[in-house]
């Protein structure tokens, strides 16, 4: 008989028991605003603690702490870890489930706490909706220096796609000018409860570039214009967002936007700011 004091258990089908169970004791009803799918096959849990261990385990913070299933396995074997949970009642089960193991819970926006200076690493199963200003305040805070995203796949392949490629845009840019990542692995619907339309797909980053205010503050603003025309030819497109003459720009002819690798972007803000 699984209770809220128990560890979540890592095997199958035992995780989806007490899931189960924890959200009955509760009478918890699901939020779909906040995306909210729990982990129920252990394989995440151990991917995504291996994601951080493969570069170091130190000042995790978790955005999203749900249940706390993941955020008790981060306690147990790293501990330093913050995890943050925006519904209270979710964050009120969280904290109960984590108490023994002296994690610490708390109930707010884990977007606020990235940019703090305090943390090292980060992760999170990742709503559809914060993806992108997720991979945006990881990139510009400079201390975190890994970092195991669990994604939506179509999101996980806006990350990694190549220039030219349809995926390819302003989340690409961002994530691959400041981070190595790569796809540690995709997981089907069932994985989760309750199972969403989608496969998830768990991408490790770790930072390759430090962020510079006075090159990179501008790199948000600059990558929206230039990809509100992505099929226009690079250099008219680079003029017109930069205000930098034709010819400045001149070695980007041949090129449409879309076709614009990460460090020509980064070039453009150089040399305009």
């Amino acid at each position: 008989m699984y209770s809220i004091s128990s560890a979540p258990p890592l095997s199958y089908p035992g995780l989806l028991r007490w899931t189960k169970t924890v959200l009955r004791i509760y009478g918890l009803r699901l939020n779909d605003r906040f995306g909210q799918n729990f982990v129920v096959k252990p394989q995440i849990i151990i991917d995504s603690i291996d994601c951080l261990l493969s570069y170091s385990c130190s000042r995790i913070l978790e955005l999203g702490a749900g249940l706390g299933s993941l955020s008790y396995y981060l306690n147990a074997i790293c501990g330093s870890t913050l995890s943050v949970e925006i519904d209270s009642k979710l964050a009120e089960i969280a904290y109960r489930v984590v108490e023994n193991v002296r994690g610490s819970i708390v109930n707010g926006n884990g977007l606020d706490f990235i940019s703090t200076g305090l943390f090292h690493q980060f992760v999170s199963n990742t709503p559809y909706y914060l993806s992108g200003r997720i991979v945006a305040k990881l990139a510009s805070s400079n201390t975190i220096h890994s970092a195991s995203l669990l994604l939506q796949k179509e999101v996980g392949d806006r990350l990694l796609a190549r220039p030219g490629e349809p995926d390819y845009g302003r989340l690409s840019i961002i994530g691959q000018l400041f981070f190595e990542a790569k796809v540690k692995r995709v997981y089907p619907p069932s994985f989760f409860y309750p199972r969403p339309e989608v496969s998830g797909e768990l991408v490790c980053l770790r930072r390759k570039k430090a962020w510079d205010e006075k090159i990179h503050g501008n790199l948000e603003e600059l990558t929206a214009c230039l990809f509100s025309g992505r099929n226009r030819m690079a250099y008219k497109q680079a003029s017109k967002c930069t205000g930098l003459p034709v010819n400045e720009v001149s070695w980007l002819t041949g090129k449409r936007v879309r076709e614009m690798t990460p460090w020509e972007i980064e070039r453009l803000l150089e040399i305009s700011s």
